[in-house]
């Protein structure tokens, strides 16, 4: 990841952002047993703050906030192959 961003010209670009944040997301993926695990502790502590009313699964996902999900959610490769076709290398 940081090879491709080092080969860009200048981080004031207004797509930079944009452009690391998907090229990541299709490089690393996020441990779905890890992100269960986190959903159902999301949805307890949801449960508790609102009268025990269980809350939706857009409800849940919109309250996990992204440095929760780094702090208690493993991220691995996605390996070549899969890799190759999310960021469409190679395709022709």
């Amino acid at each position: 990841m940081r090879r491709f961003t080092t080969g860009l010209t200048t981080e004031h670009h207004p797509l930079y952002g944009t452009f690391c944040s998907k090229m990541s997301s299709c490089i690393f993926e996020w441990d779905t047993d890890d992100i269960s695990h986190l959903k159902d502790a999301k949805t307890s502590e949801l449960k508790k703050l609102h009268a025990g009313q269980t809350p939706s699964e857009a409800q849940v996902l919109a309250n996990i906030s992204s440095s929760e999900l780094a702090k208690h959610c493993r991220r691995r490769t996605r390996g070549i192959e899969e890799s190759r076709a999310q960021l469409n290398v190679g395709a022709h």
